[in-house]
């Protein structure tokens, strides 16, 4: 049996998506060289190592969906239309684009529950965030807004909570140092 993971995205241009596609693709792979490694050690030739790591990559590929679904306003329409990468991922069906008149998680702090570590400013002053959570606030208003979102795809809103908040801490002890650290 599969794993299935959804995220959902805010899409402005389509590259965080790219983004998170890439992590994905960059762990399986990682899980794959490990499991190969752990499984033969040395006693194989690099050869058929190699044949040992892509047949473990197209089972763990078929094993593991990552779907997007991406929450597109207008704003961000053309910039979405020039980005070739996105356009190829909502075509193999690993982006469910889901049109909305305008993204409200964007414009209400309250709508956005995972605070991350901040980095840095760019000269142009916009700010930059580790992949390191260091709060999860959960508002009422926030939970209001995700059982509308469960009435409107059809699922009891009485289920709709926050899940696994301890892996959700824990996830950038999966990345490695390089992307955690400033």
């Amino acid at each position: 049996e599969g794993l299935t993971l959804v995220a959902i995205d805010e899409v402005v241009s389509g590259t965080s998506v790219i983004r998170g596609h890439k992590f994905s693709s960059h762990a399986l792979e990682r899980l794959a060289k490990k499991q190969v490694q752990s499984f033969f050690g040395a006693k194989i030739n690099p050869e058929e190592a190699m044949q040992a790591y892509r047949n473990r990559l197209t089972d763990l590929k078929h094993e593991v969906t990552y779907t997007t679904i991406g929450i597109e306003d207008e704003k961000g329409e053309q910039q979405r239309e020039k980005n070739k990468g996105y356009k190829r991922l909502v075509k193999n069906a690993q982006v469910i684009p889901v049109g909305i008149e305008r993204i409200i998680t964007m414009d209400n702090p309250d709508f956005s529950p995972v605070r991350f570590r901040f980095s840095h400013k760019n000269k142009h002053g916009r700010s930059f965030y580790l992949p390191v959570v260091e709060e999860i606030t959960i508002s009422r208003e926030y939970i209001e807004f995700l059982k509308n979102v469960a009435r409107y795809i059809g699922v009891d809103p009485k289920d709709v909570g926050m899940v696994n908040k301890a892996r959700i801490f824990d996830f950038s002890g999966h990345l490695s140092e390089a992307l955690t650290q400033e």
